[in-house]
């Protein structure tokens, strides 16, 4: 429970327990990406704010709802701030576990890390948790942390199944919604239109398409251990039978798949490019790229020329897939004495979404919105009367290898292709990471050559089989 990694994204405003709403019904105005750096603990613990609701000659009446995070974050401060100047009943503080005194003392991460996860687990933690999913999950296991859907279901302004699907999929543990999060981004892999056909493909089509290009990396700068990941994360059905409880990784197909894997370069061949001069040099065939906002796809059309294709992670069934990726997850604590302060907070993140470039909002109606204002052409005129289209947010991106992208408006049919991601996005099974940890740590002999690949394939067999049994338990 140590890897506390992760973003938080943030929302606005919303009606609930005495707030104003100025939701997703409302028009929402466009803002310029921008850097932003996280701020010092100092500025996280001071939410001062000169007239509040809920004040009374100065004196701030109103109950407390805390909120504990693992590191500082711009957006969480900027989020309180709002919430505290909007919420006539309820007043939010952070605590922040791995600050700048954390820092500096030599075991300031992992002291950090064992006390918030100790206080998650005796009840003594914040009334709102910002973890990562996979910790959601475990804490979940538990009994730490809340199931959300009741409070969805006694809500008068929200309902789960105003939640994008794949959110709910990805946060829900045991038919309990452990955590939500305010925003999504979507992952997956992009080839050449000229080679795929945009349908998906299986482990055994992903390792004939590798041996087909013997003199190229499949992805830039990937290593042994990278591919192993990349190309395993979606295919849990492929060596695991749920029912049954069996795995199946002492195949041919899952030989050939480690000597594929070998050939790559531990370091990372290719690393002295960035992808798109990689692709586009002929060094590496596929892109691997986590869309943020319905610009992100360009990068895409770019790099190959006008025609991207999606191929997607290898799955069982060859489906085309895309992993939603929630970032850091909020939940609220089994033990807090202010549960409804909490979820107040919650309504207030997910109903009023900021500006795009923190992710895709969760909900349906503001990312429905968001699409549909993605399009609209801007124009101003200039001094001698021309129209010219005005791009909002970030206009261009240059690498340091001369590379450059010229962003336009988002035309429709860039949408229509975030919408269709959407639409089969799918999360990673966190179950599915121990397993893939075992492969990763028995397939290291045979990549050095202590191992052959035979006894490779048994050993991991074995391992997971062991695992496997060990959970039914």
């Amino acid at each position: 429970m140590k890897n506390r990694l992760g973003r938080a994204g943030w929302a606005g405003l919303i009606l609930a327990v005495g707030f104003t709403l100025a939701g997703c019904a409302n028009a929402v105005e466009e803002e310029s990406r921008e850097e932003r750096s996280q701020v010092s603990e100092d500025s996280l613990e001071t939410e001062v704010v000169s007239e509040v609701p809920g004040s009374a000659g100065g004196e701030d009446q109103r109950e407390v709802v805390t909120i504990g995070t693992f590191r500082e974050d711009y957006n969480l401060t900027e989020l309180v701030k709002s919430f505290n100047q909007e919420s006539g009943q309820y007043r939010a503080e952070i605590k922040v576990y791995y600050g700048p005194e954390e820092r500096q003392q030599p075991d300031g991460y992992e002291g950090a890390a064992t006390a918030m996860d100790l206080d998650i687990v005796s009840g003594n933690s914040q009334d709102i948790l910002v973890i990562d999913l996979w910790e959601a999950k475990n804490f979940a296991s538990m009994g730490a942390i809340e199931n959300l859907f009741p409070y969805f279901e006694e809500s008068r302004n929200i309902s789960s199944d105003d939640i994008i699907d794949a959110v709910v999929q990805a946060n829900t543990f045991d038919d309990a919604l452990v955590s939500i999060n305010p925003y999504f981004s979507l992952a997956t892999i992009y080839g050449s239109s000229e080679e795929f056909d945009g349908e998906g493909w299986t482990l055994e089509e992903m390792a004939e398409y590798a041996q087909g290009h013997p003199d190229q990396a499949l992805f830039h700068g990937e290593t042994q251990v990278s591919t192993l990941y990349t190309a395993l994360w979606f295919m849990k059905d492929g060596f695991i039978d749920e029912e049954t409880g069996k795995c199946n990784f002492d195949t041919e197909e899952f030989r050939e798949f480690l000597k594929i894997v070998k050939k790559f370069d531990k370091k990372g061949g290719g690393s002295e490019l960035h992808e798109p001069e990689a692709i586009q040099s002929g060094k590496a065939l596929l892109s691997k790229m986590v869309l943020n906002t319905f610009k992100d796809i360009q990068v895409q059309y770019e790099i190959f020329q006008g025609s991207p294709a999606l191929v997607g992670y290898p799955t069982a069934d060859g489906r085309l897939s895309c992993e939603m990726v929630t970032g850091s997850v909020y939940a609220i604590s089994s033990k807090s004495a202010q549960k409804e302060g909490a979820w107040a907070f919650l309504e207030y993140m997910l109903l009023n979404p900021r500006d795009d470039s923190y992710g895709f909002p969760v909900l349906k109606s503001c990312f429905d919105q968001r699409a549909e204002e993605a399009v609209e052409v801007t124009y101003v005129t200039d001094a001698n009367g021309n129209q010219k289209e005005i791009v909002m947010g970030v206009t261009r991106t240059t690498l340091p290898d001369g590379w450059s992208i010229e962003y336009h408006t988002p035309r429709q049919e860039e949408v229509d292709l975030i919408r269709k991601l959407v639409e089969i996005a799918e999360p990673k099974d966190p179950d599915f990471l121990p397993v893939l940890d075992i492969i990763h740590e028995e397939s290291a002999a045979f990549f050095d050559g202590a191992k052959t690949v035979e006894d490779t394939a048994k050993i991991i067999q074995n391992r997971v089989q062991l695992y496997l049994d060990e959970k039914k338990e």
